[in-house]
């Protein structure tokens, strides 16, 4: 019975860790002063998504005339323009997708 004992540690320990992740990612969400690095491209992306359907989105960004297809991972700014109209902010959607992926991860 001691592989039930430590199963049972280890998943109490796991439990534990997910919540204090859950917690510091909803912290840095809510803290977060900028968007910084792709992000404002990435809420761009989302925004037209959202105004202007799915595949106006994935026409590219300030590359365009190069590159036909937004050469970024467009599931992101898919997420963003999913949760845009229930949240009323781009950037507010955007956290949001990031947290949850960070918690995916």
């Amino acid at each position: 019975m001691p592989s039930n004992r430590l199963r049972g540690l280890l998943f109490h320990e796991l439990t534990i860790i997910l919540v204090l992740a859950c917690a510091v990612r909803a912290v840095l969400v809510l803290t977060a002063v900028a968007v910084s690095g792709d992000g404002p491209d990435y809420c761009w992306t989302a925004l037209k998504m959202a105004d202007a359907g799915l595949l106006a989105g994935m026409k590219g960004d300030f590359l365009y005339p190069f590159f036909s297809v937004n050469r970024r991972l467009p599931m992101c700014p898919v997420l963003g323009s999913l949760l845009y109209p229930g949240v009323g902010g781009v950037v507010v959607a955007m956290r949001r997708v990031s947290a949850l992926r960070g918690l995916g991860a």
